[in-house]
């Protein structure tokens, strides 16, 4: 299983005609005048692709958001299983989820981090600015 996809986003759907990912205002910086902010319900978008192998497989996909220090500060996670698809076809798996309640509480790099069952597969990098 890969994660070509980690980002995060003002908005972001999977169209329920198409199964396509839509997505809007993409970003890394989180700017506040002051500190903590709390960026409760801020949209990740993760794709997970999964090899024909993988069909039916369950796995326990895990959002966490990492501070300069390694500390984590929240936490996400939901039990998924591989579909299966005809012709041995590759499969994305697409998750859209809001941040639980989380604060950031100062300037500084941080971490999210996707992990499929413990194993890290991906990070995106976010800078949270003073205004």
């Amino acid at each position: 299983m890969d994660c070509p996809i980690l980002l995060v986003a003002e908005k972001g759907e999977i169209s329920a005609k198409t199964g396509k990912l839509n997505l809007e205002g993409i970003f890394n910086d989180f700017n506040a005048r002051k500190f903590p902010i709390n960026i409760k319900g801020t949209p990740v978008i993760v794709r997970l692709v999964a090899d024909p192998i993988e069909y039916n497989r369950t796995f326990t996909l895990k959002i966490e958001l990492i501070d300069e220090d390694g500390h984590s500060l929240c936490t996400w996670s939901k039990k998924r299983t591989v579909p299966f698809l005809p012709n041995n076809r590759l499969v994305s798996i697409d998750q859209i989820l809001g941040l639980p309640d989380c604060k950031i509480s100062r300037p500084g790099s941080y971490q999210i981090v996707a992990l499929v069952d413990g194993q890290i597969m991906a990070s995106y990098p976010i800078e949270a600015f003073m205004l």
